[in-house]
C-alpha cells in the first residue's frame, strides 16, 4: 500500500502537474495551434494539446505514484508500478477548438483528476483540478476540504452549495 498522503497528491503531484501545463502552454505559443496527429477517438489532436498532457504526465510519472492514466491524447499509461492504487483522467487542453481560434483569449484548459483505486466511483476523488490557461488561474477541490482558486498566487477558498446530485458510491469512473 502507498503511503501517499492527500496533502502530496494534492499539492505535489496534482498542482504541480497543472503548473506546469500553465508553464508549457505559455512557451508554447503558435506552434501549439499546429495539427499534430489523431487522438485515440479518431480527433484531431494540436501541438498544444500533446505538450499540455506531456507536462502533466511528466509530474506524475517523476512522483512515482502508482497510477493509471487514462488520457485524451495518449491513451492509458501505467506509471509508477504495475500494482496500481490510483487512477487519474487528463485532458491536457479541454476546448481545443476554442484554443486554435482563441488562444490566450477563449475559455479552454487543462483538466486533471486522481481518484483512489483503480476503478474508481465519483466517491474516490481525491483531487479535481483546472488550469484556466487564458486567465491564469487554477481551480482545484480536494475530497473533505474544499474548493479553491489560486489566482496571481493568492489561493482563496470557493464557496459551492451543499447539494448533491450525484451518488459518489454507484458512478463509476470510466475511461
Amino acid at each position: 500500500m502507498s503511503t501517499y498522503s492527500i496533502e502530496s497528491i494534492v499539492e505535489i503531484i496534482g498542482n504541480k502537474a497543472l503548473r506546469n501545463t500553465k508553464r508549457i502552454h505559455d512557451s508554447t505559443g503558435a506552434k501549439g495551434e499546429t495539427e499534430a496527429m489523431r487522438n485515440q477517438y479518431g480527433e484531431t489532436s494540436l501541438l498544444g494539446d500533446m505538450y499540455c498532457e506531456s507536462a502533466a504526465l511528466f509530474v506524475l510519472q517523476r512522483s512515482k505514484l502508482p497510477i493509471i492514466v487514462h488520457s485524451e491524447e495518449y491513451g492509458d499509461r501505467v506509471l509508477g508500478s504495475k500494482e496500481t492504487e490510483f487512477t487519474a483522467f487528463l485532458d491536457g487542453l479541454d476546448g481545443s477548438a476554442v484554443y486554435k481560434t482563441e488562444r490566450g483569449t477563449g475559455r479552454y484548459g487543462t483538466m486533471l483528476g486522481i481518484y483512489k483505486g483503480d476503478d474508481p466511483t465519483y466517491g474516490d476523488y481525491l483531487f479535481g483540478g483546472v488550469m484556466d490557461h487564458s486567465t491564469n488561474r487554477r481551480f482545484y477541490a480536494v475530497k473533505g476540504k474544499g474548493c479553491w482558486v489560486v489566482e496571481n498566487g493568492v489561493r482563496r477558498r470557493v464557496r459551492t452549495s451543499q447539494s448533491d446530485v450525484l451518488d459518489p458510491v454507484q458512478t463509476r469512473m470510466h475511461a
